[in-house]
């Protein structure tokens, strides 16, 4: 390798390095969650996991996904789900909803759903809970790397992200229901 090449190697070391330095440095500012390119930080790996809804599997007796204007529900029907012909597809939904994590927080304002495909959500899961209200999660773009969804927590909470894992289940689940009632 010639003297050219070597300066080349020395210089994109240099940048890599001080990349590396800017991004793991303490943020000046007391509270500020942003990293250098004004991504959110991760989750602080020493503090408790934060799950995306919380319900447990067991005490959920109605799930309808709309997807495209399409409406596909299923009940609880002893240990099976009506209508679904694929039932562990409704509860591996379940399972993994119950126990997926929000990554990140999303500073977003109702002008900004738009901006993470929240306006209108490309899907919306509602689980009715024995007794309770019913959870609603919505579902927008993925993130650029496609390893997160940005999701809304409600019709009106934060916007979070959470791991694909959760469209990926969305997709089986709605395609297990069947046919669509169209609205």
């Amino acid at each position: 390798m010639g003297l050219r090449g070597t300066l080349v190697l020395a210089l994109l070391l240099v940048v890599v390095g001080a990349y590396l330095w800017f991004e793991e440095a303490q943020p000046e500012e007391r509270g500020s969650t942003a990293t250098l390119l004004g991504e959110p930080r991760g989750v602080d790996p020493n503090q408790p996991v934060r799950h995306l809804l919380d319900f447990q599997p067991a005490d959920i007796v109605g799930v309808q996904l709309e997807r495209d204007g399409s409406t596909r529900q299923t009940t609880r029907s002893g240990d099976t789900w009506t209508g679904a012909e694929n039932p562990a597809a409704i509860e591996d939904l379940l399972k993994n909803l119950a126990q997926l994590p929000a990554l990140a927080d999303i500073p977003a304002d109702a002008t900004e759903l738009r901006d993470y495909g929240l306006e209108p959500p490309h899907g919306v899961v509602h689980l009715q809970r024995r007794g309770q209200s019913a959870l609603v999660l919505q579902m927008g773009d993925r993130n650029p790397s496609v390893t997160g969804v940005y999701a809304r927590l409600g019709e009106d909470g934060p916007v979070v992200l959470a791991g694909a894992l959760v469209a990926w289940e969305f997709d089986k689940a709605f395609r297990s229901l069947g046919p669509a009632d169209e609205k």
